[in-house]
């Protein structure tokens, strides 16, 4: 089923994974996440997070990402320029 799986497009900022709709794939990612496996109703205590992933656990993995990314893009932010300043001698001048 992983193999199935594709990234779909998604908000700037977002990451949105799943599957095709109305592929077998995705029937089966149903039923495990609703508990259903293949039953119209779904069955007490059989329904399971989205790759068995709770969401307390996906809190912390989104978060520790989120920290790395912008550190990354702090590292490669380039300082800000520097500010002109009119010369007070001539029009059209300016120093730093």
């Amino acid at each position: 089923m992983l193999a199935a799986m594709r990234q779909f497009k998604g908000k700037d900022g977002e990451i949105k994974i799943g599957y095709t709709k109305g592929s077998k794939e995705e029937g089966k990612a149903e039923g495990n996440i609703q508990g259903t496996y293949g039953q119209p109703s779904p069955i007490p205590g059989k329904a399971r997070p989205f790759l068995d992933i709770l969401k307390k656990d996906l809190k912390e993995i989104v978060t520790d990402y989120t920290e790395e990314i912008s550190k990354k893009l702090k590292a490669k932010a380039k300082p800000a320029p520097r500010s002109l300043k009119q010369t007070e001698g001539k029009p059209g001048e300016f120093s730093l």
